[in-house]
């Protein structure tokens, strides 16, 4: 065999470069990939519900103690007005029945 002869005889590139087969492993490490951004977002979406919910908990919370103090403080006003009316109111109405007791 000369030196021509054993090149002649040697494989081309074509013949032994073949398209690596898509592996398990690398659809796996692609639907890991897509499965943990999917993973991810459901994360960040419970999160987010999470918050809502709690500074609505809060929010409520709060405007429930400023409502309560809100009124005690116009319960509170309206008694002292009627208090501070009361002597005039039961002054008319004694008066009144006194006109009329005497009529």
């Amino acid at each position: 065999m000369t030196e021509s002869d054993t090149i002649n005889d040697l494989p081309l590139l074509t013949d032994i470069v073949i398209e690596a087969p898509v592996t398990p492993l690398a659809e796996q490490s692609q639907y890991e990939r897509i499965n943990s951004i999917a993973v991810q977002e459901q994360i960040r979406i419970q999160l987010l519900a999470k918050i809502d919910s709690h500074l609505n908990t809060v929010f409520a919370q709060k405007l429930h103690a400023s409502l309560e103090h809100a009124q005690r403080q116009v319960i509170e006003a309206a008694i002292n007005e009627l208090k501070a009316e009361l002597p005039e109111i039961l002054k008319n109405t004694l008066d009144t029945t006194d006109k009329n007791d005497k009529n």
